[in-house]
């Protein structure tokens, strides 16, 4: 709906914000893992160099289930960003208002 407007102009940045379970156990889906982690991530694509970027956060949350903080959780060094998601949302925002430069 944004980019029917063309009111916005260029994308910078795109930014995508979720909840997730994460687990160590392999065995199984997080979901179903007792010990699962409730975590934020923060998924980023710099559209100029296409550069993705990820942060995590473990949410701690208190006895009555109010969230009361974020904790930043490393992640692996191995391995690389690059999911299909958002570089297909950039792609449709393009078409749709096609980028003058």
């Amino acid at each position: 709906m944004t980019a029917c407007k063309s009111n916005i102009g260029d994308l910078e940045l795109i930014i995508l914000v979720n909840e997730a379970w994460v687990s160590t156990n392999l065995t199984m889906l997080p979901s179903q893992d007792p010990k699962h982690t409730e975590v934020l991530l923060i998924n980023s694509l710099d559209t100029g160099t296409q550069e993705e970027y990820l942060i995590m956060y473990e949410v701690i949350r208190n006895r009555q289930n109010k969230v009361i903080d974020l904790k930043l959780r490393e992640l692996p060094e191995e391995g690389s960003v690059k999911g299909t998601l958002l570089p297909a949302f950039l792609k449709g925002y393009q078409i749709v208002s096609p980028v003058h430069n």
